[in-house]
């Protein structure tokens, strides 16, 4: 071994190279600030670089590098404060000279990548990103988190919902994570089943809103409370955002991402008034596939329906295991075997009660109580009837006996409530008879009976 030489230096001939201890890359080069979009980019010095220290005066685009030779290794940060992006496929420079990403690589403040030159595919390709120590936010895309995002439930990638109002008119708008429209350099994907098994990912890179036209309702009432639910729909590749109040009279509108829909358009001052109604900019008369996005609730609901002058209480966005329209946030259940009488045709206050906790003004009460009523007498009518405080709910159940004398028969009052309110509630089954006169009974004899209280989305 000829000591005067390194120690890699005896292998080079087999194509074998060991590398010292202290091996390093030369080759740091600064060009000047980027101002403008760069295509086929040649920067002074580059031919001889190993690391290309860059920067921009805004959000720039490289579309291609020169330089490259097979297994050529460049190390690129970004050493000021813009955005550079390395555009993935781009034909805006010559095909020897693009990067062949499978997306673009986003490269904020302190970010790096590092990319090999690969001749056979004539493309640049990468090897890894990050920023430092930590993976930075750009080095795993949201166009990658969007192609699976659907088996962990999320509807929408790099975007979030904003409201605002004038003019007694809410709009709602998607904004990216940056709190900007989206754009073709800042996307937000939204995520839709196709409904035969499979999912698909629309890009959205402009505006994307809806506004609620000062006059229109969406079913609320005057100062009561309501919620808005917000959501996307695939029209065909094009996604429209959606409103929907899902409170009608006396039930909660199913809702579910299974089932495809289609919305009428939100038309105008006075023309989006139900209830139970989608509603979009623009009609989607075709059942297509939705994804819930968030709801907006308004606990102290609007001083005046349809004149939309202030802010929602809250708006949350939707993710994986978040209750959806009808989905029973909690509960209480009794069960009692005291059993009650009267003579009263007046509701008297049984032994069957219980209470509830609401978490919001916008959530509903179902009710259910089941047991037995017993009549002494022919021809006398017994009632049931849930009440809350002293608030009767829904119509009585009615028992009564026939000319054959006395009777006992199963009885049930099940219905929704729509307190608006929050806090402790208590709700008791009252009964009373036809006459006055007359003992009927609740729990005759101890027979069970069971009062069952659900908190339900609304």
């Amino acid at each position: 071994v000829d000591v005067s030489k390194p120690v890699w230096a005896d292998y080079a001939d087999l194509g074998i190279t060991t590398l010292p201890e202290d091996f390093n890359l030369p080759g740091d080069i600064t060009p000047a600030q980027i101002t403008a979009n760069q295509n086929d980019y040649a920067p002074t010095g580059l031919s001889l670089a190993s690391r290309l220290r860059l920067s921009s005066d805004a959000t720039r685009e490289i579309t291609g590098l020169t330089g490259g030779a097979d297994g050529r290794v460049l190390i690129i940060p970004n050493v000021g404060s813009n955005r550079i992006t390395l555009k993935n496929a781009s034909a805006s420079s010559t095909a020897a000279n693009r990067f062949d990403f499978g997306s673009d690589v986003n490269l904020d403040a302190k970010q790096v990548a590092i990319v090999q030159y690969d001749a056979t595919d004539s493309r640049w390709k990468l090897i890894a990103s990050t920023a430092g120590a930590a993976i930075g936010d750009g080095a795993v895309t949201a166009s990658k988190l969007a192609g699976s995002a659907l088996d962990s439930g999320v509807a929408m990638v790099n975007g979030c919902l904003v409201e605002s109002h004038a003019s007694n008119a809410a709009t709602f708008s998607i904004k990216t994570l940056a709190g900007a429209d989206p754009s073709a350099a800042d996307p937000v994907f939204f995520v839709f089943n196709d409904g035969a098994g499979n999912f698909v990912v629309r890009t959205v890179t402009a505006a994307l809103a809806l506004t609620i036209s000062s006059g229109s309702s969406m079913g609320a009432t005057n100062a009561a409370s309501f919620r808005l639910w917000l959501i996307a729909i695939d029209d065909g590749g094009t996604v429209r955002l959606g409103a929907v109040n899902c409170r009608l009279n006396n039930y909660i509108m199913q809702l579910g991402e299974g089932t495809p829909v289609t919305s009428t358009a939100e038309g105008g001052a006075g023309a989006a008034d139900s209830a139970g109604v989608i509603y979009t900019g623009t009609a989607v008369g075709a059942a297509k596939y939705f994804r819930f996005l968030a709801h907006a609730d308004y606990e102290g609901g609007l001083t005046t329906a349809g004149t939309w002058a202030t802010s929602p209480t809250r708006i949350i966005l939707c993710g994986p295991g978040s209750k959806k329209p009808g989905d029973v946030i909690g509960g209480s259940m009794t069960t009692n075997s005291v059993q009650f009488s009267t003579t009263s045709n007046t509701f008297q206050t049984t032994n069957l009660s219980a209470a509830i906790t609401l978490q919001s003004r916008c959530n509903h009460v179902r009710f259910a109580a089941c047991g037995s009523v017993y009549v002494a007498a022919s021809v006398v009518h017994a009632y049931t009837q849930m009440h809350r405080g002293s608030t009767a709910l829904g119509a009585f159940c009615e028992n009564y006996t026939t000319t054959g004398g006395e009777a006992l028969s199963p009885a049930s009052n099940i219905g929704v409530d729509f307190p608006d309110t929050t806090g402790s509630l208590t709700y008791a089954l009252k009964l009373k008879n036809s006459n006055g006169s007359t003992t009927v009974a609740w729990s005759l004899s101890g027979t069970p009976s069971t009062l069952l209280l659900e908190e339900i989305m609304g």
